[in-house]
């Protein structure tokens, strides 16, 4: 190792050392704007460096060392990036400007110990709880680390032997430098932030003083001034401080109107070490006398046994002078007082009371005392605010509104509902009046309630009563009048006016026989007369404004009202249920002769019907049997139809006449006791016929604990007929029909499914309408009566069931029906 090479580093080292606490001295206190004093110290920065290479350690011609790697670094950490680029800059251009082999690692170590400083600078906090109080320590180590690295920059392999000949004298000194230079400028920046604090701390207490609405104060042992706010000058009756300052010093004692308090003031702060709540009259500027409040307290010691005084004193004046007049004022009030009781006492079953102006009692009775007790359950006293003992913030605000009227001179009364604490409803008669002293100066009030509790419920009791009353004889529907004993209104409710066309006005002058049509005005004077607590009911004619007549049922009674008789009728207007009765009789009679009519046609119908067409139907069918002859093609096709058309018709007219007697009344059940599995297997019979025809799959499915049943068989077996043929008639060839049988909760539960063409939502609630077949397409391709269904519909219910189905369009029908199983 080199001792010339160690010796030369450690110059450049104290060099950097010494610039930067000369820097420190000369210009750390300088106030010039933030980013112009970056601008400068990088400068300065970029000078420093300069010096720092004047004064270097060589090693070659062209390569030498000094400490612009701490320069640099350190300024990175501590002053941030422009003062780091600025002396960055500067510092390599004339590395540059030098030249040599080393120029590039010069180059490259200033920019690298820049950008480590600026990053070192970003993740201070982490890396400072990281490191601790080898923070600095560490971040030199980096940054010479770095800069020893930069050495490979150099031609090699001559980069090799400088990294062996300088790696540990760089290592030992240069981190170390960084220790130094980081820790003194550390200090300078910690002393410079406190002492930017302490100013701060400083203008705020300045501001303060300045501001606060108090007199403060400091004075000396030998009572020289020293300090004073605005607020004191105010209070003095100048403007400035510097001005307070000098009338104090040149006044002296003449402040005080009273000498004495200054030696008592001093004589306390000797004693005791403060003076607390002093007041005392002063001596303005102005020549004005003021009342002060003193607070002082003795602080430190100055040369000697003189020390210092703080304090501050407020302006009392206005409080004193409050206090006089209250003073002033208190004689008067306790005349009136004394006056006022000796009135209060005086009435029994009164409440008096008086206030003063804010509200406070100057005197009252032990009515009031009690009242009190029984509404707010309080225990009032003389000199309290009455509007603190009322509870709830409305009642406070009507009581403080009603105060308000009386002391703004307004004599009045109210009547006031009050509950007590136990929730009775009082009310008094309150008489508010304004209270005067001998100036006739209103100074409170006076109020006095009379209890009319009694009164007001006997008042609310009729009221209610006669309201109850009204209510039940103008809501009633129906016309309700009252007759005095010689036949004239004296009472009617406006639905008896409205029933007969007069107002409420005009009806009040009539009598009953103004609109009675059914008797003479002297039988109805009698009926009037015999009429009694039992009631009478009866129905007459009543004559309207407009002449007409109206069929009204009346129920009266009479009862003695004092010594009056008083008879009360309930009149109902029942013109329309008469004329509705009289309708409901014709169309009786009406119905029964077309029942009549009706039955007659069936029973012609059924005979003039059935007997030619039983000949049409037989003759046909002997014809076409070829009993009576060979028929050609054609004639056979002809009597086929004649047959076919009349059996359709004949059906016909056997439903018709089926429904015609069920729509009668006329068409019972016939219960017997018949196996279900047996009438479904006979009607399977009858329907295999139709469904071969058209080679559809008949499937049968009973469930085997099915046994008898208690149903008209005829008519069991024309419903499932009835709805197995449908099913059939409307699946297509090659279909499927199903007819199922279960006991579903004490009811026989039976289903035919097809899937055939099915039925649209729209059309279901056609289904089981007489003559009712969906569209004309249908009546033509599968032929029917259109009461198949209304017949099914008819039977089930006769049986007590019900019947209902399920389809959906080209998928098929469900129809199901339900009886009583029994």
């Amino acid at each position: 190792m080199d001792a010339e090479m160690i010796i030369a580093l450690i110059d450049n080292a104290a060099l950097l050392l010494a610039l930067g606490v000369a820097y420190d001295i000369l210009f750390s206190n300088t106030n010039i704007n933030t980013h112009l004093k970056s601008i400068l110290f990088g400068i300065i920065i970029g000078l420093i460096g300069i010096a720092l290479m004047l004064n270097p350690w060589e090693l070659s011609f062209g390569l030498f060392f000094d400490t612009r790697s701490i320069l640099l670094s350190i300024t990175g950490l501590f002053f941030g990036f422009i003062p780091a680029v600025i002396g960055a800059l500067i510092i390599g251009s004339y590395r540059l400007y030098l030249g040599g082999v080393g120029a590039l690692m010069g180059v490259s170590v200033i920019t690298g110990c820049v950008i480590i400083g600026l990053l070192w600078r970003k993740y201070h906090n982490r890396l400072q709880k990281m490191f601790g109080r080898f923070n600095l320590f560490i971040f030199g180590i980096l940054v010479h680390v770095f800069m020893l690295a930069c050495t490979l920059l150099l031609p090699w392999p001559f980069a090799f032997e400088v990294i062996k000949y300088i790696s540990l004298p760089v290592m030992l000194i240069y981190p170390i430098g960084t220790v130094l230079l980081g820790s003194i400028l550390n200090n300078q920046l910690s002393r410079k932030r406190i002492q930017d604090k302490l100013k701060e701390n400083e203008a705020k207490l300045q501001n303060f003083i300045d501001n606060v609405p108090v007199g403060m104060f400091r004075i000396s042992s030998e009572r020289k001034l020293i300090q004073t706010n605005p607020e004191m000058a105010y209070i003095l009756g100048l403007k400035t401080p510097e001005q307070a300052i000098r009338y104090i010093e040149e006044g002296g004692e003449q402040l005080f109107v009273d000498p004495k308090n200054i030696e008592e003031i001093v004589a306390q702060i000797r004693k005791q070490g403060y003076v607390k709540h002093f007041e005392f009259e002063a001596l303005r500027s102005d020549g004005k006398r003021i009342w002060l409040l003193m607070n002082a307290r003795k602080n430190g010691q100055l040369k000697g046994e003189s020390f210092t005084i703080d304090g501050f004193v407020h302006d009392i004046t206005e409080r004193k002078v409050a206090e006089e007049k209250l003073k002033q004022t208190k004689q008067k009030y306790r005349q009136a007082c004394n006056l006022l009781q000796g009135v209060l006492e005086s009435p029994k079953d009164v409440v008096i009371f008086a206030l003063d102006k804010e509200y406070r009692y100057l005197a009252f009775n032990k009515n009031h005392r009690v009242t009190m007790e029984q509404i707010w359950g309080v225990n009032i006293e003389v000199g309290i605010s009455m509007l603190s003992y009322i509870t709830y913030p409305a009642d406070r605000e009507k009581a403080k509104m009603n105060f308000n009227r009386a002391l703004a001179g307004e004599e009045f009364t109210l009547v006031e509902e009050y509950g007590d604490s136990s929730l009775n409803r009082l009310w008094y008669s309150n008489t508010y009046s304004p209270l005067k002293d001998d100036d006739k100066n209103i100074i409170g009030l006076t109020l006095v309630l009379i209890d009319i509790t009694d009164r007001k419920k006997a008042e609310i009791r009729i009221a209610e009563e006669a309201a109850r009353r009204r209510i039940l004889i103008e809501q009633s529907l129906d016309g309700i009048v009252v007759l005095d004993q010689n036949g004239k209104v004296y009472e009617v409710n406006q639905k008896f006016a409205d029933m007969l066309g007069y107002s409420r006005e005009e009806i009040l002058q009539l009598h009953v026989w103004d609109w009675d049509a059914k008797w003479t005005r002297e039988e109805l004077i009698e009926i009037v007369k015999n009429v009694d607590e039992s009631g009478n009911h009866f129905e007459t004619y009543h004559r309207l404004k407009d002449g007409t007549t109206i069929n009204v049922e009346i129920s009266s009674n009479g009862a003695l009202f004092g010594e009056q008789k008083l008879i009360f009728c309930v009149c109902r207007d029942f013109t329309e249920r008469k004329l509705a009765e009289d309708m409901l009789l014709n169309a009786k009679l009406a119905a029964e002769d077309a029942s009549r009519s009706k039955g007659e046609f069936l029973a012609t119908m059924s005979h003039e019907l059935r007997t030619p067409l039983n000949s049409i139907i037989g003759f046909s069918d002997m014809m076409l049997s070829g009993n009576v002859g060979d028929l050609n093609e054609k004639q056979a096709k002809y009597i086929n139809h004649i047959s076919t058309g009349g059996k359709h018709l004949l059906e016909l007219i056997n439903d018709i006449l089926d429904l015609s007697k069920i729509e009668a009344g006329k068409m019972e059940i016939q219960y017997e006791s018949f196996s279900v599995s047996d009438v479904i297997e006979e009607v399977t019979m009858l329907i295999a016929p139709l469904a071969l025809k058209k080679k559809i799959d008949l499937n049968i499915q009973v469930e085997p604990q099915l046994g008898s049943i208690n149903a008209d068989k005829i008519k069991f077996k024309q419903i499932l007929y009835n709805l197995a043929s449908n099913a059939i008639k409307f699946t297509p060839e090659k279909g499927y029909v199903g007819i199922t049988a279960n006991l579903v909760e004490n009811m026989l539960e039976i289903s035919v499914t097809d899937n055939g063409i099915g039925i649209s939502t729209k059309d279901l609630c056609r289904l089981f309408q007489p003559f009712q077949q969906l569209n004309s397409y249908m009546t033509r391709e599968h032929e029917g009566t259109g009461l198949g269904l209304i017949l099914v519909k008819k039977y089930v219910e006769m049986h007590g069931g019900s019947v209902w189905v399920e389809s959906e369009v080209g998928k098929g029908s469900t129809f199901t029906y339900s009886i009583p199983y029994c």
